[in-house]
């Protein structure tokens, strides 16, 4: 089999979900994790998220996005296909933000990935680790170089195995921040056009641009 790395698309500036039988949709009324349960090869980027990320003030795993990384991986392995993009044309932001983690408004929608970073055809985790550093834009988002990825704090990561699929194995990771309230108000239209301000109304209420 061949081994990919996904393109990080950067396509502009909760509740969550269970584990699922690869291809299933992540059901949205089963309680959430509260902790990471990660297997043997995922701790190993977890600790290299943790320890090398000199970039970031702090970065911690987030239930939320192990589970949602854990979906994207099973998906993938499923459907045999490494992509950013879903069966039905959706970015990752917009997968994430539909889970309900709350991404700040500049993560665009649409196909926008400000998000994810994904191997396949690879089996050993420090295999992929080498991957993902040897190509510029993962090894910013992985190591959080730059404004827009400093500030990203919290992870998730996840491997699916499916020896009936193109790549076999299929990596996810999966670093984002949830808002805060000094984040601009933003309302963001699908590439190529762009974000536009929200103004504050007198009544605290947000105006159109």
């Amino acid at each position: 089999w061949s081994s990919a790395i996904g393109c990080l698309l950067l396509l502009g500036s909760g509740l969550s979900f269970p584990r699922e039988e690869p291809g299933r949709e992540p059901s949205q009324s089963s309680p959430a994790p509260t902790v990471c349960e990660l297997g043997e090869d995922e701790l190993v980027l977890s600790q290299f998220l943790t320890e090398l990320s000199n970039n970031r003030s702090r970065i911690k795993c987030s239930p939320a996005l192990q589970a949602f990384a854990e979906f994207r991986a099973g998906d993938m392995a499923a459907r045999g296909q490494l992509s950013h993009v879903s069966g039905d044309h959706r970015g990752p932001n917009q997968m994430l933000r539909e889970t309900g983690y709350p991404l700040p408004d500049q993560y665009p929608d649409g196909l926008a990935n400000n998000v994810e970073s994904i191997v396949g055809g690879i089996e050993s985790p420090r295999a992929v680790l080498d991957a993902l550093l040897a190509s510029p834009t993962h090894r910013a988002h992985l190591l959080g170089e730059g404004p827009g990825f400093a500030e990203q704090d919290e992870y998730g990561v996840a491997y699916a195995r499916n020896i009936h699929s193109p790549h076999v194995d299929y990596w996810v990771i999966v670093i984002a921040r949830r808002a805060r309230p000094e984040d601009p108000r933003l309302i963001c239209t699908p590439a190529p056009a762009t974000c536009f301000p929200v103004e504050a109304a007198p009544d605290g209420q947000g105006s159109g641009p």
